[in-house]
């Protein structure tokens, strides 16, 4: 009843980002956000700055709403699965129910 992510392209047990950029731990991500961040900041004034970050907001934004939806998609697909082997479970003890009734 578990879900199998092996054949999709994009689950979370890719080997070619075991070393890569999304295998770095939470504390170094956030310092490279950061340093990236205020070198990226550094050249710019002001309003080049509100415009650089709303840009890269709005990126993430569109990430993370692909992400949700996907696995909203995804989580109905699980959901559908579930409701056609609790039928299937169903049919099979309403037969087993009948064989019981016709034995007694």
């Amino acid at each position: 009843m578990g879900c199998d992510n092996s054949n999709q392209p994009n689950s979370g047990s890719n080997n070619k980002n075991e070393f890569g950029f999304f295998s770095i731990p939470p504390e170094q991500f956030t310092l490279l956000a950061s340093v990236v961040g205020f070198l990226l900041a550094e050249n710019l004034d002001a309003n080049e700055q509100n415009s650089l970050g709303n840009f890269l907001t709005l990126v993430g934004q569109v990430l993370m709403t692909v992400a949700s939806q996907k696995a909203l998609l995804d989580s109905g697909n699980d959901n559908q699965q579930i409701l056609q082997r609790l039928n299937y479970l169903k049919k099979h003890i309403s037969e087993i129910e009948q064989e019981l009734e016709g034995n007694t």
